[in-house]
């Protein structure tokens, strides 16, 4: 429908208007990067950001099949559903750290 006609309008008016400046001055000559510590590689910040979420979750889970292998009814739901909050908590703050320490890298 309408999303067309919307689309064609934006674009005409978009090109009709003078080319927008830079807000800040960029330097043309290229900076050099120094060498980085071997913590701020991404690959190493990737595994350490993976590792506590997962051994988080994988305590929990062994937990659950192993009341289930053992034939025993696994009564505790209510912790089941803290750790997997608790669990989804801890991948939300290590994504945040990891952004925050990729930027100061940078």
């Amino acid at each position: 429908g309408l999303h067309v006609p919307l689309l064609a309008t934006g674009a005409s008016l978009g090109f009709r208007q003078p080319r927008a400046e830079d807000p800040c001055f960029t330097n043309l000559i290229p900076r050099q990067i120094p060498t980085q510590p071997l913590w701020a590689h991404p690959l190493v910040a990737a595994l350490s950001g993976g590792l506590l979420p997962f051994g988080s979750a994988a305590i929990e889970l062994s937990s659950l099949y192993s009341s289930a292998w053992n034939g025993r009814i696994y009564s505790l739901f209510g912790f089941l559903f803290l750790t997997a909050t608790t669990t989804a908590l801890i991948c939300a703050e290590v994504g945040v750290v990891l952004c925050y320490f990729q930027l100061c890298r940078e």
